[in-house]
């Protein structure tokens, strides 16, 4: 049986991940980050700007949430339609952006959600959940977020593996 996940295990599951995926990032020079893509047709800056619009969208859910509103998460089973519409704007949003702002817009996304997710409690009773669907604690959903640079740190990780043994 699998761990029981809580803020806190979700919280040091993020940073781990997000830091092997910044690692990651340092072994490519800022020409193959911003000209080469690594997973169909994005770039690592691309994945990096994705990233960074999606914890900017469940940072909106969790300060909805923590309002004591119900954040407007797409209900099972539209989750496919709404992701490939979010995923092609933030594409389209970001695309020719330079580099280090979307850098910046990511470390400030991030440490945000970071600061954000520390301050949820484990305990899955807690009232904060309550706005959250089923008033239960969106383990699972915020689960998908570390996965996410698991996800997208792969190709790229592949891509390194590739180009650094064809010289």
């Amino acid at each position: 049986m699998g761990e029981r996940l809580t803020s806190s295990r979700i919280v040091e599951r993020m940073e781990a991940e997000r830091t092997r995926f910044l690692e990651t990032l340092a072994q490519m020079k800022e020409d193959e980050i911003v000209g080469i893509p690594v997973q169909e047709e994005w770039t690592a800056k691309d994945i990096v700007a994705h990233i960074a619009a999606w914890e900017r969208e469940l940072l909106f859910w969790l300060r909805t949430a923590a309002r004591g509103e119900a954040p407007d998460i797409p209900a099972p089973g539209t989750w496919s339609g709404y992701m490939d519409q979010f995923n092609a704007r933030c594409y389209a949003d970001n695309c020719e952006r330079p580099l280090d702002e979307i850098m910046a817009e990511s470390h400030q996304v991030h440490r945000q959600l970071m600061a954000e997710l520390r301050a949820l409690p484990d305990d899955p009773h807690d009232e904060v959940w309550s706005a959250w669907q089923d008033g239960k604690p969106p383990w699972g959903l915020l689960a998908t977020f570390y996965e996410h640079y698991r996800e997208h740190g792969e190709p790229i990780r592949d891509w390194l593996d590739r180009s650094r043994h064809s010289t």
